[in-house]
């Protein structure tokens, strides 16, 4: 399907290589950096709780609050410790954000790592910036969670489409179909790994383009993609699953899994026939002893074909001639009442006179045959003779 996004060809789009060390062993969620900054959610909570706490210190401060059972002295010592607190959450906040920004510049290569730069200076460190949606912000944002996803946007919108993963959706839902020669067990991980990237790939949600009707792009869930791994398969391990399964659509891809491992097995295990020389070009197949489908021995004979458009000239046929190529309406030989057409002394002839003519032939032929060999002998003598004597007249 064109436009559609293999497994290879999105790492090698996304340059995804480690450059500090060799033998540095990437993370396994490359593509899902979300899993990475899960800890900043945690420390961002720590800080709003603070923040609620500041609050209620300053108003306790004031003599405005009324809820609060703390006294002045007491709010004026929570007050500093939470600021302290606040302060000290906030830059571990932007020290753990700096880190995952150089980590993912780390897995690319040096061209994509340019291009990278330029995206986080441009989304970080400017004032205005634009957004993910092509709106202008004013404010320098930082480097944040929310920052860090726009910049791998981004970076995602340089290497593919804007809808990359409207198209590649569709490609899993339509455009698949097991080979015979790859596992079933392969397929299905190549599968559901193309599913996952679903949710990393740039989709129209997530640009300019977006409007009231556009959806976000999300993976097939378990049950979904077991019915698109079913339509994948062979239309023989279709209705052999849903004869097992009486007719149910499958729910889980790993269910399904060992129902199909098991059809595979069933299927392998049946010799594969090949159509022999002898086969029945009309069936296409042969049985295993190589005859034609309907010949019990070797005594049956398989019946020559009968043309259907099969001619009989009745003239040819009487008078001499070939009388299978055409019809008597057709016959250019002889007229009706037996005629040549085309004039001379053409005598009919039977298989009795043909044989005599071909005797009178031959024995023409020996005569011939006697006539050139007296002539030759006669023409001997003659030379035999000038000769003789043309010698004796030089002699005298």
């Amino acid at each position: 399907m064109p436009g559609s996004l293999s497994i290879d060809t999105i790492s090698q789009r996304l340059c995804l290589t480690p450059r500090a060390t060799p033998t540095r062993e990437a993370p396994p969620a490359v593509l899902s950096p979300k899993l990475s900054l899960k800890p900043t959610y945690i420390i961002d909570d720590k800080v709003t709780e603070s923040e609620a706490v500041i609050e209620t210190c300053q108003a306790v401060i004031a003599g405005t609050s009324t809820e609060s059972s703390m006294t002045v002295q007491e709010a004026c010592t929570e007050l500093t410790k939470r600021k302290a607190s606040i302060k000290q959450s906030k830059k571990l906040m932007s020290d753990i954000a700096a880190k995952m920004f150089q980590l993912y510049a780390n897995l690319l290569s040096e061209e994509s790592h340019s291009h990278w730069d330029k995206i986080v200076t441009a989304r970080t460190a400017s004032d205005p910036w634009i957004d993910i949606y092509g709106d202008e912000r004013d404010g320098v944002s930082g480097k944040t969670y929310d920052s860090f996803q726009d910049c791998v946007s981004f970076h995602l919108q340089l290497q593919f489409k804007s809808d990359a993963a409207e198209t590649q959706q569709c490609y899993i839902s339509t455009g698949l179909k097991k080979p015979s020669k790859v596992p079933v067990r392969q397929f299905f991980l190549r599968v559901e790994r193309l599913n996952g990237y679903l949710a990393t790939l740039p989709c129209l949600y997530f640009s300019p383009q977006r409007n009231a009707t556009t959806k976000l792009v999300k993976p097939y869930e378990d049950a979904e993609l077991a019915d698109i791994l079913l339509r994948c398969c062979p239309r023989q391990w279709q209705d052999q699953y849903r004869l097992t399964n009486q007719g149910t659509n499958p729910q889980s891809t790993k269910k399904l899994l060992m129902v199909l491992e098991t059809i595979e097995d069933s299927f392998l295990a049946k010799p594969t026939v090949q159509p022999s020389k002898g086969a029945d070009k009309s069936n296409g197949y042969a049985d295993k002893s190589g005859k034609r489908k309907g010949t019990n021995s070797s005594a049956d004979r398989i019946p020559k074909k009968v043309r259907k458009d099969s001619k009989y000239c009745q003239l040819c046929n009487e008078h001499g001639g070939a009388h299978t190529t055409h019809n008597t309406l057709e016959c250019r030989k002889y007229n009706k009442d037996g005629t040549p057409k085309y004039g001379g002394a053409k005598k009919s002839f039977s298989n009795g006179k043909s044989k005599a003519n071909f005797a009178q032939l031959i024995e023409r032929c020996a005569k011939l045959e006697k006539g050139l060999k007296k002539a030759s002998k006669a023409v001997s003598r003659r030379k035999k003779r000038s000769y003789s004597s043309d010698s004796s007249s030089d002699s005298e």
